[in-house]
């Protein structure tokens, strides 16, 4: 409850407090800018999205590999009856 009272007594001397007569936003706002890096090229991130394409192809096939092949690791006699034909 201590947390409460130590917020309220800031809440109302903040208030209290009279709004800045200097416009200070143009400031700051050129110091952020300044501090921004600029923005990368692209050209080094479309390698990774054709690796994560290709990735993703060969996980799907990967995929439906395993799939296909399942009916012969849970019925061992189908591999054999393959053979036999």
């Amino acid at each position: 409850m201590k947390e409460m009272e130590i917020l309220t007594k800031l809440n109302q001397k903040a208030r209290k407090e009279d709004a800045p007569q200097i416009d200070v936003a143009l400031d700051v706002m050129r110091r952020i800018r300044a501090l921004q890096e600029p923005e990368e090229d692209a050209a080094g991130y479309r390698f990774l999205g054709w690796l994560t394409a290709f990735s993703s192809a060969s996980a799907v096939l990967a995929t439906a590999m395993i799939f296909l092949s399942m009916r012969e690791w849970t019925d061992p006699l189908i591999a054999l009856f393959f053979e036999v034909q």
